[in-house]
């Protein structure tokens, strides 16, 4: 995992625990950490090369909005205002983009929560609203 990989919000795992990048730093990403007495925002610091992405799950993309279809054996979520599906074929690492009830038109690669996070939002401006906690 690369550092321009990913963006302020992107879910990642250390350590089998996933958190959400906070902040970038100069030897890596910051994870939130709370405040203090005083109301400062505290981090607890990581180094890029600790950081492994988070595969995509049927309970991840259940979490981010996503509907089973089970007799295509894909998720798909529609894209606000757009007329626009995004699928993912769990297993195949990809995400296809489409018009409502069309062919997929784009095939993008797609294993990671991170990559979905960073499509989604190149996709609709908006961040994919998902919690692991």
């Amino acid at each position: 995992m690369k550092a321009n990989d990913l963006r302020v919000g992107n879910w990642v795992s250390i350590r089998e625990k996933p958190f959400q990048v906070y902040t970038f730093s100069r030897t890596g990403i910051d994870e939130y950490a709370g405040e203090d007495n005083k109301g400062r925002v505290m981090t607890y610091p990581w180094k890029i090369s600790a950081c492994s992405p988070i595969t995509l799950t049927p309970d991840i993309l259940e979490k981010a909005g996503f509907t089973e279809r089970k007799h295509l054996d894909d998720w798909f979520i529609s894209l606000k205002d757009t007329g626009t599906i995004l699928i993912i074929m769990i297993g195949f690492d990809v995400a296809n983009i489409c018009p409502s009830n069309q062919k997929p038109c784009l095939y993008i690669h797609c294993a990671y929560l991170h990559q979905l996070q960073n499509l989604y939002y190149a996709l609709t401006g908006e961040e994919l609203t998902i919690d692991l906690n």
